[in-house]
């Protein structure tokens, strides 16, 4: 399954140097789960924000958008910190999904269940992110909402 981590990866990268806040020399591996951050009270405030949407979102695939699931805490504060111009970076970490989940996620009577949950996975990260970074612009017409 990692081709759909690296497509959706292209695809938030992509949005983050058309939004200008990413350089384009730089690619992120957005989904890959450990987070490193500085303590520091401005920047560990953006890992405690919590949105919602104001309204639902829906997508062509049938996605429902949900920011409380996972970019609140994930995605949302690095998209925060690199468009206030915060130094984030991106370290490359060795990993091998293990056998067991290979096994798991690749066998025929899984795959077509793994690939649609990541199909919809993408699409709604997807939609999270631009009517994040048009919250971010000021911009009423966005679907987010800063709940705490």
């Amino acid at each position: 399954m990692r081709e759909s981590e690296l497509r959706v990866n292209r695809t938030y990268n992509w949005l983050m140097h058309k939004a200008g806040i990413l350089p384009k020399d730089q690619n992120f591996d957005w989904f890959f789960g450990p987070l490193v951050f500085k303590n520091d009270p401005e920047i560990v405030s953006y890992f405690l924000k919590e949105y919602s949407l104001k309204s639902p979102i829906r997508s062509r695939v049938g996605a429902q958008p949900n920011p409380e699931q996972h970019s609140d805490g994930h995605y949302f504060p690095i998209i925060e910190a690199l468009f206030n111009g915060k130094r984030v970076v991106s370290v490359e970490i060795p990993f091998v999904y293990p056998k067991t989940q290979r096994d798991n996620e690749m066998s025929p009577e899984r795959l077509a269940q793994f690939q649609q949950r990541r199909k919809l996975d993408a699409s709604a990260y997807r939609l999270e992110a631009l009517h994040f970074l048009e919250y971010l612009r000021g911009n009423p017409n966005s679907k987010i909402q800063q709940i705490s």
